[in-house]
């Protein structure tokens, strides 16, 4: 099979107009074409793209950080361009039990190449020695460059199990209502709930440099930094943009040397595409294994895999996770002698695959509050909390709700959740401390302490600020 036309990959430093590349590892040879740039006439408008979505693997965010392995030959997956992203994909560590939400955002500025590609001076001086020729220029060349910036924020939440995380998922009214106005009490509430297992991470190429996350439990910081980014397209595009992806062509489209060998490039690319597509997999299986491993009270071990056998399998994953690294790098740098992993471990005497799955694997403890533990009520109708909170203090819990009855509609099945909150606290000795009129109409809770998630003690003082 002969090269591609073009491909696309992550932009690596010393990528640049004309410079030639090596199509089997992706690097940078010398500068082997040259010819006028230009934009695409009639097209010189920015394209901006965002979205926001669950995602359930870790190929999912690959694919929204751009190093997608049908995209790009499986080049991306691997070249020095893509290692900050590939590692970014990584740390979110997507496994089974947590409900990872990203939001993702991208603006194209007018894309740019080499309309007339010709050899530069010096390449056309070796263009008769192909060895040599190779060597310097390699067999394909940066024919265009895409210029603009890509985020994509993280947002994880450790739920103990993939059905609660599904759950979870629905209660915030899919993925868009994490991030909704609408959603802001849900979600808040489930802040209140699970605050000790939530993350937030960030990751951008271009747009303002100060962007940063200051809570990293919450998620709203994502789209407000989403929307900075955008923003500073509109208002300073020559300053933010950054190169992010390049467009690369054969050599073979200019005067220029035969190619190399096409039959072994391809073979090359076709293990590269195989084992950009095992690793993913493979980290996934690693993020899975290790979690459990790293939180063994979460888990019920009696019926299934024990954790010695759980830490074996996250072994021999990572066994097979080195092993497809090793594989994809000799693919590479020897095209010639690429090998898919199992023709590879032969060669290298290991065994491969190692990895496996438990027959049985542990199952997950439902993740449970203390009672004690103070809901979020910061931005609630303050007259229907404060009125519970004052019954409580005198009567039982039922009395309460019965009495109070239509007012605390507004506060939907959660009447019942503050109620006990109430009950627990207020007869353990926890003292109260109003401050405001919450008759006021349209008052609110605008403060509350102790903080949502946080156990109260019976020597607290609960401050509400209305």
């Amino acid at each position: 099979m002969a090269l591609p036309d073009q491909v696309k990959v992550a932009y690596s430093e010393g990528y640049d107009f004309g410079i030639g590349v090596n199509y089997a590892s992706g690097g940078p040879k010398n500068k082997a074409v040259t010819g006028d740039i230009s934009a695409v006439e009639l097209a010189a408008g920015d394209i901006v793209g965002y979205q926001i979505s669950r995602v359930t693997s870790t190929s999912e965010i690959e694919k929204a950080l751009g190093i997608s392995v049908e995209a790009d030959y499986g080049l991306s997956a691997f070249v020095a361009g893509a290692s900050a992203r590939f590692s970014f994909a990584q740390s979110v560590k997507v496994q089974a039990s947590s409900l990872v939400l990203i939001v993702s955002a991208t603006v194209r500025r007018a894309f740019q190449q080499i309309d007339k590609p010709r050899l530069t001076e010096a390449a056309s001086e070796v263009a008769r020695n192909p060895t040599l020729f190779a060597q310097r220029y390699g067999d394909m060349f940066v024919r265009g460059v895409n210029s603009g910036g890509l985020f994509v924020g993280c947002f994880r939440l450790d739920t103990g199990s993939s059905q609660m995380s599904t759950d979870i998922s629905a209660e915030l009214a899919g993925s868009y209502g994490l991030f909704s106005t609408e959603a802001e009490i849900k979600f808040k509430d489930v802040q209140r709930r699970f605050r000790s297992n939530l993350s937030v991470s960030m990751y951008h190429e271009g747009g303002p440099v100060d962007l940063h996350i200051d809570g990293v439990d919450n998620p709203l910081e994502l789209l407000q930094n989403m929307n900075k980014f955008l923003e500073s397209f509109k208002t300073q595009p020559n300053e933010v943009s950054v190169p992010y992806s390049v467009t690369m062509a054969p050599l073979t489209i200019v005067d220029g040397p035969a190619p190399l060998n096409e039959i072994d490039l391809q073979h090359a690319q076709d293990v590269l595409i195989f084992c950009a597509k095992h690793r993913t997999a493979l980290v996934d299986q690693v993020n899975s294994f290790q979690f459990i491993a790293d939180h063994q009270s979460r888990f019920k071990f009696e019926n299934g895999a024990s954790p010695q056998e759980i830490q074996r399998a996250s072994e021999c994953a990572q066994s097979d996770l080195d092993l497809v690294a090793r594989c994809a790098s000799r693919a590479m740098n020897d095209p010639g002698e690429a090998d898919f992993p199992n023709a590879f471990a032969a060669a290298v005497h290991e065994d491969y695959p190692r990895s496996f799955m438990p027959a049985v694997m542990p199952v997950p403890i439902p993740f449970v509050l203390a009672p004690n533990t103070m809901p979020n009520f910061v931005g609630r109708p303050a007259d229907p909390v404060i009125s519970l909170l004052a019954c409580i203090n005198m009567e039982g819990i039922d009395h309460c709700l019965s009495f109070l009855g239509p007012m605390l509609d507004v506060l939907g099945e959660e009447k019942r959740l503050f109620a006990d909150f109430f009950f627990t606290v207020l007869r353990s000795g926890t003292q109260i401390d109003v401050r405001g009129d919450s008759s006021v109409s349209g008052s609110i809770v605008r403060s509350q302490f102790p903080p949502a998630g946080v156990e109260v003690p019976s020597t607290a003082t609960m401050v509400f600020e209305c």
